[in-house]
């Protein structure tokens, strides 16, 4: 039994380390924060939870119950670590979506002004079919900034419009 409270003593002296090091990590410089090892100080954390989790078991048979709070402690800072940890995952999957996707508005540039829409010959009749179909393509688009909406539709005019 000396054998099993001393194990505890050490889980302990290590789980209060191990927890002042991951706090200190969590509420440093949030640009300075590696994902690799934010998820190794929280291994860390959990692995000495469900170590003196057992041991824990064990002195319980024997009627040492425990009465301090380590336990609690590495429970709380597992669970903010990996919070912490799933933001970031997540902003930094954003992050990704955006550049990507700014990255294909860009290269796609030149590509995305070839609509394939009729041009429109100038007959009022078939303007609002015209008109559906480039909303539709060009206008509602948000990909398109003005400027191109612009164009798009000028290179689908077949003729000047008429002035009187």
């Amino acid at each position: 039994m000396e054998e099993l409270l001393a194990a505890r003593s050490r889980l302990r002296t290590k789980a209060t380390k191990a927890c002042n090091d991951l706090r200190a990590y969590r509420e440093g410089d949030r640009k300075a924060l590696d994902q690799d090892q934010l998820a190794l100080k929280l291994h860390h954390v959990e692995k000495i939870y469900a170590e003196l989790q057992g041991l824990q078991v064990q002195l319980d048979k024997q009627g040492q119950a425990d009465e301090t709070n380590h336990v609690q402690t590495l429970e709380d800072e597992a669970f903010l670590g990996s919070r912490l940890l799933t933001r970031l995952e997540k902003a930094e999957e954003a992050q990704f979506r955006a550049e990507s996707m700014k990255a294909a508005g860009s290269a796609d540039l030149k590509s995305s002004l070839t609509v394939a829409i009729p041009t429109f010959d100038g007959d009022v009749m078939r303007w609002p079919e015209f008109w559906e179909l480039f909303s539709i393509a060009v206008h509602d688009n948000q990909c398109y900034a003005n400027v191109q909406r612009f164009v798009v539709l000028k290179s689908h005019l077949a003729i000047l419009p008429e002035r009187h």
